[in-house]
């Protein structure tokens, strides 16, 4: 069946080293690891800005949007943008988009001017914050 020759065992081995580099390669090469803080290269977070505050503080909880981010509908569609929160309640982060930048917005109800946080995006948790909709601060009234 297999011939026992010097020859034929040596391309044996070689054939079976060819095959395990290749398959090494393939999998080293799919790993794009960028360093300590576990994210690959092609995919780093930016962070744009930090907080003490508890995340939910961002804007205002809408429901409706949340609950088609958990479908998927309305979702963040380049999740690279992030506001870090540290604080000791509320600790996270949540990722920042806006219609016409980084939005997949698959019914076009994403308002102009609008920011939208994401907490938790792509998970059925999601929570998306509006923020830019506050009522402008309470003045006193000069008599």
């Amino acid at each position: 069946m297999f011939s026992t020759s010097p020859i034929s065992r040596f391309r044996h081995r070689l054939g079976l080293a060819i095959i395990f580099c290749c398959i090494a390669a393939s999998v080293f090469a799919g790993s794009d690891d960028g360093g300590p803080d576990g994210y690959p290269r092609t995919f780093r977070p930016r962070i744009l800005m930090t907080s003490r505050a508890p995340f939910w503080k961002v804007g205002t909880e809408d429901a409706n949007l949340s609950a088609l981010c958990a479908t998927h509908h309305f979702n963040e569609f380049d999740e690279r943008l992030r506001i870090l929160y540290y604080g000791p309640i509320g600790a996270g982060y949540t990722g920042v988009a806006q219609k016409g930048f980084n939005l997949k917005d698959a019914y076009g109800i994403a308002k102009e001017g609008k920011t939208y946080h994401f907490y938790s995006d792509g998970t059925h948790y999601c929570r998306v914050f509006v923020a830019g909709d506050q009522p402008p601060a309470r003045t006193i009234e000069q008599k």
